[in-house]
């Protein structure tokens, strides 16, 4: 196992960042994903990319609900990461 980032939270956002081997795991501890929560989600998200490796998991299995917005960041990310890394999704 590799080395934990710890929590980023704060502003109504929980992400955990955890580096195994060869892949960055991101977890979101939200059950939502919506518009109240979009901005504070693209920031530590994008936090926790610096310096991850090729291969990333974004672990979505605590999310219940996402909206609209949650799905237009979601499809944003899917599209920046996929120039940039290979990108896995779970529930």
């Amino acid at each position: 196992m590799g080395r934990m980032a710890g929590d980023q939270k704060g502003a109504g956002i929980e992400l955990q960042r955890k580096d195994t081997e060869n892949t960055t795991v991101i977890r979101c501890g939200e059950d939502r994903l919506d518009a109240v929560v979009l901005v504070q989600f693209k920031d530590k998200f994008c936090d926790l990319l610096k310096d991850s490796m090729s291969r990333l998991l974004l672990d979505l299995s605590a999310v219940r609900f996402m909206d609209s917005s949650g799905l237009g960041l979601l499809w944003m990310s899917i599209n920046w990461l996929r120039q940039r890394r290979n990108l896995m999704l779970s529930d």
